[in-house]
């Protein structure tokens, strides 16, 4: 009696050391799931470090040059046509621009295309694809494990969701968002020769012009040139760019006809 007592007791120690066992087993499984969406999160959380850190240094929006931003000026002025030689002033640099740029994407061009490695790079996903992935992963991972149980099942079928939501959602919306982003501007010198109007009277020779930039209209401090210095000037008329200041943001217009 007293031996099968003991094997009894011996027994049911066993079952009780294996199911501790095996559930000591399926936490650590489920770990490595946690594990990987950690290590995604983090290196994502450190890939936007940099960029926060941009945005809260930022003092003034990329727009900007000092001048009141209005809105959008498709219905404003255009550039001066009352003045002689003012666009082709600026055509001519465009032009030779756009020959340089066509010349350089050609260039581009035949370098991918005698560099067959470079092909080859494209197909390496870049840091944010492979952290979104074990995000997902590790996420999908976790939740099919404590569904099936069964840490393979769960580690191959949790890379179909996490593939495809990287692809069809996280890629596209990433793209989406980098599209929002501001453009550089164009200098303000670029605006002599350019049709200003006057937004307030000109009380000695000084007053407030607005003029489009970059398919804004902006307001800037202006001042006549002194062969114009006497010449009224009042609201909605038309005034020429001379001069820009672009340390004070100010310009020098004239008056396009004096009477």
């Amino acid at each position: 009696m007293e031996l099968r007592r003991s094997e009894t007791m011996a027994a049911r120690a066993g079952r009780r050391a294996g199911v501790a066992f095996a559930d000591s087993s399926e936490e650590a499984q489920q770990l490595i799931f946690l594990y990987i969406m950690a290590a995604g999160l983090i290196g994502l959380l450190l890939m936007a470090l940099p960029g926060m850190q941009q945005h809260g240094h930022a003092g003034i929006a990329p727009h900007s040059h000092g001048g009141l931003r209005l809105g959008h000026g498709h219905g404003a002025p255009a550039s001066g046509n009352a003045v002689p030689g003012a666009h082709a002033a600026h055509a001519l640099p465009q032009a030779a621009g756009g020959t340089h740029g066509a010349g350089a994407a050609r260039g581009i061009t035949a370098g991918e295309g005698a560099n067959p490695g470079f092909e080859m790079m494209r197909l390496i996903p870049s840091p944010r694809a492979i952290f979104s992935i074990l995000t997902l992963y590790g996420a999908f991972g976790y939740a099919f494990y404590s569904t099936f149980h069964v840490w393979m099942a769960a580690a191959l079928i949790a890379l179909v969701p996490a593939i495809a939501i990287e692809l069809l959602a996280v890629r596209p919306l990433w793209n989406l968002m980098f599209r929002f982003q501001g453009v550089p501007t164009t200098p303000i010198e670029g605006l002599v020769l350019c049709e200003a109007k006057a937004v307030t009277p000109f009380r000695n020779g000084k007053g407030i012009v607005a003029i489009e930039h970059d398919g804004q209209i902006v307001q800037f401090s202006a001042r006549l040139q002194e062969s114009h210095s006497k010449v009224p000037v009042k609201v909605g008329d038309s005034l020429c760019v001379e001069d820009v200041d672009s340390a004070k943001q100010r310009m020098l217009v004239s008056v396009k006809q004096v009477l």
